[in-house]
């Protein structure tokens, strides 16, 4: 399988979606968002990695939106934001469940900076966190890369793995709100998926950004002349 450098992002209808794009692409790397349920041969030969979204669904209830379970044995990189980390683990056999506890907001959780997704980030992360499902139990073959202790004294896991796959609790792709987001995108998307810029992706988005700049410049300034 030749690796693409173009990302798949598997859109489980979380609100943040673009904004997962968008950090892809910020990288000079494109991406499209498609349905969560894509069949993998539809992605294997286009694409160089996954990414799942988040979701405002259950990843535990029966009718929760689940990805192509292919997925979790192929040789793509993936990266779980959220209920996509949810889902990797219940795919793998293990437990996710509601809490009296939820997340919402920043939140400092302790990672593995060893690891190549935190490498040259701080060892005390801060990130978005919007959630009241948690992993009550991990596969015996997963790696915990991230946790914290919630006031009830029980263990939120904020990042995992299984190989190439990695899981995130928080979502990296709000900036704001996870300062250190665009370093762990840039992590995966190089060091993870071995992907590369696209010189001419590049060109075209900073042609585009020009040009919706000159529009709304010329919109505002109407008559009046500009000097710049």
């Amino acid at each position: 399988m030749k690796m693409q450098s173009r990302v798949a992002i598997l859109d489980a209808g979380g609100q943040y979606v673009d904004l997962v794009r968008k950090a892809v692409e910020r990288q000079g790397i494109p991406a499209d968002v498609l349905p969560l349920n894509t069949p993998l041969d539809k992605i294997e030969d286009k694409y160089g990695a996954i990414i799942i979204s988040g979701s405002p669904a259950s990843s535990h209830e029966e009718a929760a939106p689940q990805p192509d379970q292919s997925i979790w044995s192929s040789q793509l990189p993936l990266l779980g934001i959220c209920y996509g980390m949810q889902a990797m683990v219940i795919a793998h056999g293990g437990q996710v469940a509601k809490n009296a506890i939820r997340e919402d907001g920043r939140v400092t959780t302790r990672v593995d900076t060893a690891q190549p997704i935190f490498k040259g980030i701080k060892q005390d992360f801060t990130g978005l966190f919007t959630h009241g499902d948690f992993v009550k139990a991990l596969p015996s073959d997963f790696q915990v890369l991230g946790s914290h202790e919630l006031s009830d004294g029980s263990t939120a896991y904020s990042a995992v793995a299984i190989g190439n796959k990695i899981g995130v609790q928080f979502h990296p792709e709000v900036f704001d709100d996870t300062p250190e987001g665009y370093q762990l995108f840039k992590n995966f998307l190089e060091l993870i998926a071995g992907l590369k810029a696209d010189d001419n992706f590049r060109k075209k988005q900073l042609q585009e950004l020009i040009k919706a700049k000159h529009e709304q410049i010329t919109k505002q300034a109407g008559e009046r002349h500009i000097i710049a």
